[in-house]
């Protein structure tokens, strides 16, 4: 397996998979709202959320598993929110493109950043 990690290139991909999508309770709506503002990872693609954290391991897993079919190389997968939807999402990466590329927040950089993992 190899890793690498680059700058990510804003209109580089065509999706952007998001495995879990954190909310949060808002008051003020009455609604679930997302935790993150995700305006600078549209850049990347149109972004597809996965699951939401309201729904049980199993019905995400297979949500996860049946959306990313056809995942290929020019996707990405955005790094947030639950550790063990992220590898599902990275394990169907694998069986469809053997790779990933996931976007990584830098938060010191305040841009994305690429790491790309090729199974071998």
């Amino acid at each position: 397996m190899n890793i690498l990690r680059t700058e990510a290139i804003p209109g580089s991909g065509r999706r952007v998979f998001i495995p879990s999508l954190p909310t949060r309770w808002d008051a003020a709506t009455g609604q679930r709202v997302g935790v993150y503002n995700l305006h600078d990872a549209a850049q990347f693609g149109v972004l597809f959320t996965l699951s939401a954290d309201t729904q049980c391991e199993e019905e995400s897993l297979t949500a996860i598993k049946t959306a990313m079919s056809d995942y290929d190389n020019q996707d990405y997968i955005l790094a947030i929110g639950d550790v063990a939807r992220i590898i599902a999402a990275v394990l169907a990466a694998q069986e469809s493109a053997n790779s990933a590329r996931l976007l990584q927040w830098d938060k010191r950089a305040q841009k994305y950043f690429v790491t790309e993992v090729v199974f071998e």
